[in-house]
């Protein structure tokens, strides 16, 4: 079965915007539709193995996390994604479980820092939410994000810190579930000081 156009944008909504040379030909893209596509421009190669319509374009989140599945974007990136930073960060923050293997990325992404977390936690705050190209990705909510920033509060811009301190902290974050993650992440003390200061 081949596709149109239209056909094809709604093919990449329904992957988020990218997908395999594998996915494409396993959805009834014939391989001959898909390299004339590519050839014509209508396709495009983003990176290695993945593939985007050049009408619907990625944003470097949804790259990001398509390289990997084990990718939750935390910290400033995630206040961003969740719309409490008006600036978007330069450094892309994300959390992978303990014992990850982030070579390729690395390789890939220049301008990513990388956080690890006990796999007994990675889940822990999980939300999904709309990057730039209104394709969904995967971010720690509000409360994990400030405990996150809590504990590598050494490596946080201060301009972060004052957005997310003095203008959000005390409007937004539930307090219970600041408590939580400040457990289960270990940040309680380093939390209970910095939080304290908010009230």
């Amino acid at each position: 079965m081949d596709y149109d156009t239209e056909r094809l944008k709604k093919l990449f909504t329904e992957h988020n915007g990218l997908m395999s040379w594998k996915q494409l030909l396993s959805s009834g893209v014939t391989k001959h539709t898909a390299v004339t596509e590519l050839r014509a421009g209508v396709l495009r190669r983003e990176c290695h193995g993945l593939y985007s319509l050049t009408v619907l374009p990625p944003d470097r989140y949804c790259l990001v996390q398509a390289r990997s599945g084990k990718v939750i974007f935390s910290h400033a990136t995630a206040l961003f994604l969740l719309g409490y930073l008006e600036n978007e960060p330069e450094k892309i923050d994300i959390t992978v479980p303990q014992g990850c293997n982030v070579t390729r990325l690395l390789n890939e992404f220049r301008d990513i820092r990388i956080h690890y977390c006990r796999k007994a936690v990675f889940q822990a705050g999980r939300t999904a939410v709309a990057a730039l190209s209104g394709f969904f990705v995967s971010c720690y909510e509000l409360e994990r994000s400030v405990c996150d920033m809590i504990r590598s509060r050494d490596e946080t811009d201060r301009r972060v810190w004052k957005a997310v301190f003095r203008k959000h902290y005390p409007i937004s974050c539930s307090g219970e579930k600041l408590k939580f993650y400040a457990e289960v992440l270990r940040a309680g003390e380093a939390a209970e000081a910095y939080l304290e200061l908010m009230v």
